[in-house]
């Protein structure tokens, strides 16, 4: 937090610790600046470009529209994909678009 001015730290059960920036505007600002310049050599790397494009994309257009939800979906529902997840893609989009819609 004193580092990147922004987010705050979660302890956890297992003696680790989390930071989590939830604000776009520190996101884009304060934490993808430190990192632009760093080449990760694993699939964070293409993780991290995803970030930076749904970042700007809801700093830009914000996502009150369906169309932006949806492209958010589709740029980021491969990320940790390994984490095994209860419903599909579709059935993700088809409840999030009810919720927004209603």
């Amino acid at each position: 937090m004193e580092f990147f001015k922004c987010g705050a730290v979660y302890n956890l059960p297992t003696l680790a610790a989390r930071f989590q920036v939830q604000s776009v505007n520190d996101i884009l600002n304060k934490v993808i600046p430190v990192f632009r310049d760093t080449r990760f050599n694993t699939k964070k790397q293409k993780h991290f470009e995803i970030v930076i494009k749904i970042c700007e994309l809801i700093n830009k257009k914000g996502y009150s529209k369906n169309e932006d939800l949806l492209k958010i979906v589709e740029l980021a529902w491969d990320m940790n994909k390994a984490k095994n997840r209860k419903i599909s893609k579709e059935e993700y989009i088809s409840k999030f678009i009810n919720i927004k819609q209603t």
